[in-house]
């Protein structure tokens, strides 16, 4: 399957989510007292995640492989080893958003702003469950109404064709944050672990929708820049 076809696929999936997790809290507004074991467990599981995340953005494409045992082809065949790269992106003008240096290494600016919005959202939710804080009813739908915005943002900016570092790097940051929003709202309104939990699912699938919205964009890039090294086909 084709990055768009694939990106076409995935896409209606994430609509669905967001749908589906609003028919939730609609019809689930909170019915009981959420328990502490519970907000630990749900908290633990979004850490958990974030972790993976982390481990990912400093090891692109590892879990993947871990995981998913495939015979597709990489990036690193004879055709495309001659390129010049920059993190994980071709080091040219086209990509030169896409990747920093620091201490003469280059590192892939959209899973370093992942991997910091992770960090934020552990520390975040750390301090969430430890001091046990209980959001205003009134603040519930605005915290999952700024996340679902935060994905929004992100997905504009994934898409479009810009130069900036570090808007690049904020977005995929706030991108983590979004999530957490939305997991600690659909908490808090619903009551119920397992709506939390599904919070969590819905998260990882709209980060794989972002994914697939950045490598449709690479196969753009490469596809009309005059040169013919064609690194994303």
């Amino acid at each position: 399957m084709t990055k768009n076809n694939q990106l076409k696929t995935m896409l209606p999936l994430a609509t669905l989510a967001i749908i589906l997790l609003l028919i939730i809290i609609i019809f689930n507004n909170q019915s009981r007292q959420l328990q502490n074991n519970e907000r630990i467990f749900v908290g633990l599981v979004f850490i958990i995640v974030c972790l993976a995340g982390i481990y990912s953005a400093y090891r692109p494409g590892q879990l993947k492989r871990l995981f998913l045992k495939s015979d597709t082809k990489k990036n690193t065949i004879t055709a495309k080893s001659t390129i010049r790269l920059a993190g994980h992106h071709p080091a040219c003008n086209q990509f030169k958003n896409h990747s920093f240096q620091y201490n003469n290494s280059y590192y892939c600016t959209g899973c370093y702003g992942l991997a910091i919005g992770s960090i934020i959202a552990i520390i975040t939710i750390s301090i969430f469950l430890l001091i046990n804080i209980r959001i205003a009813d009134e603040f519930k739908i605005i915290l999952l109404s700024i996340g679902l915005t935060l994905i929004a943002i992100n997905y504009i900016e994934t898409f479009w064709y810009h130069n900036s570092i570090v808007f690049h790097l904020v977005s995929n940051s706030l991108l983590i944050i979004g999530f957490l929003f939305i997991v600690i709202s659909t908490l808090e309104i619903t009551g119920e672990a397992s709506y939390g939990l599904i919070a969590i699912v819905f998260s990882v699938l709209w980060l794989d929708v972002r994914i697939h919205l950045s490598q449709y964009k690479h196969q753009r890039i490469c596809q009309s820049c005059p040169k013919d090294c064609v690194y994303f086909e």
